[in-house]
């Protein structure tokens, strides 16, 4: 808790100090939100869904408890909602709904990301798959990082996908062995508009944390975490940096 704590005074304290002409940059492509009440929620629990679980080996109601935490993107003119979706046991999975106006959803009956019977479930085994964060990759398909939940610890993973049904885990981003059993999840992947597309930004930065270069080697754009909590300076500079792109925030 104190680390979320003096994380969060780092941010306010950056925002204090943040110029009147970088707020007009963030107000630029900043959209306007007008919440309609109505229509509210868009999404509730559905005690009569049903999946048979791999790792369980029997049917649950796989979001009878809770659906919360969404990523939304579009794709051919429709909005496409994953959502952390809760069983009864509090396990999760990712659901899919999907919107013609961004307002009415109509789900899928099954989840389409979730544990199962493979080399990550010694991470998603109990907890389940959380929070996921989703843009697209500038080489084609998606990127989706989601917090791996095994019950004691939560890990930051990430997949990727080139339809939003059939997903290739990739595993811990922190995969280093010094550091695969710290607490990191909800992290994001910084991206850049390009035309009518979110695409993410592959950039190499000094950020003073875990690692300088990127955490993993596979060619796509490359995930950086802010992993230790640096000196007062080092974050007005990351706050001030945020909106051109240039960092993954990782709860650590």
């Amino acid at each position: 808790m104190k680390r979320y704590t003096l994380l969060w005074v780092l941010i306010l304290l950056a925002a204090c100090t943040s110029s009147p002409d970088e707020n007009k940059n963030i107000t630029d492509w900043a959209p306007n939100f007008h919440k309609v009440d109505i229509v509210n929620p868009i999404l509730v629990p559905d005690t009569s869904s049903r999946f048979f679980c791999p790792l369980q080996n029997d049917t649950v109601a796989w979001e009878a408890k809770n659906v919360l935490n969404p990523t939304a993107l579009v794709k051919e003119g429709k909005v496409y909602l994953l959502y952390r979706a809760q069983d009864s046991a509090m396990t999760s999975r990712i659901g899919l709904a999907i919107s013609e106006d961004g307002i009415h959803f109509k789900r899928q009956a099954h989840p389409i990301f979730y544990p199962a019977k493979d080399s990550f479930a010694i991470y998603e085994g109990k907890g389940g798959i959380e929070d996921p964060r989703i843009v697209e990759n500038p080489e084609g398909g998606y990127i989706l990082t989601y917090t791996a939940y095994d019950g004691k610890t939560a890990r930051l993973c990430f997949a990727i996908t080139k339809d939003l049904i059939h997903f290739q885990k990739q595993g811990p981003v922190l995969a280093n062995p010094k550091y695969i059993n710290a607490w990191s999840k909800s992290g994001a992947i910084v991206a850049q508009r390009v035309g009518e597309k979110m695409v993410a930004k592959k950039l190499i930065i000094n950020t003073g944390c875990i690692s300088e270069t990127p955490i993993y080697s596979w060619p796509i754009p490359a995930i950086y975490c802010i992993g230790k909590f640096w000196k007062m300076k080092k974050a007005k500079k990351w706050y001030r940096s945020l909106h051109q792109g240039l960092v993954i925030l990782i709860a650590v």
